[in-house]
């Protein structure tokens, strides 16, 4: 069986992918991202976080079988305006294309 992980679709962007927890969803269109301006990227490289910056947000996952599949959210960074979690700087508001899996990527 495939792993479906980020590292199948990574090289394919240049924008940076930053790990999002799922579990800290604000909508189904919006993650909180971080508390900090600089937050390491997938490779650990640092990234300077700012309003309208591109990002790939990913966390990693799996199937009902155990098979990995990572979950990832394309969109941009913008300022926390919400009354919500008002100790987080940053959120990801996704694109068009939304929550997605790397498989239905893929396929």
């Amino acid at each position: 069986m495939m792993n479906y992980t980020i590292d199948l679709i990574i090289t394919k962007t240049s924008k940076p992918f930053l790990y999002v927890d799922f579990n800290e969803l604000l909508d189904n269109r919006t993650v909180m991202l971080s508390q900090q301006d600089i937050k390491n990227d997938y490779y650990g490289n640092p990234v300077k976080l700012h309003e309208g910056l591109e990002i790939i947000g990913y966390q990693e996952d799996s199937d009902m079988n155990g098979v990995r599949d990572d979950i990832i959210l394309e969109g941009v960074c913008v300022n926390n305006l919400t009354r919500h979690s008002t100790h987080v700087k940053w959120l990801l508001k996704a694109n068009e294309k939304g929550i997605q899996y790397v498989s239905d990527i893929i396929k």
